[in-house]
């Protein structure tokens, strides 16, 4: 089950680094 209110702060973070989640760059492991 996917919820985007969990992978709001890590988006956040990420965001700020040019980094996204589920984009080309993302960085979660």
């Amino acid at each position: 089950e996917f919820r985007p209110e969990r992978f709001k702060p890590s988006f956040e973070v990420v965001s700020k680094n040019n980094y996204f989640p589920f984009g080309p760059g993302h960085r979660l492991c």
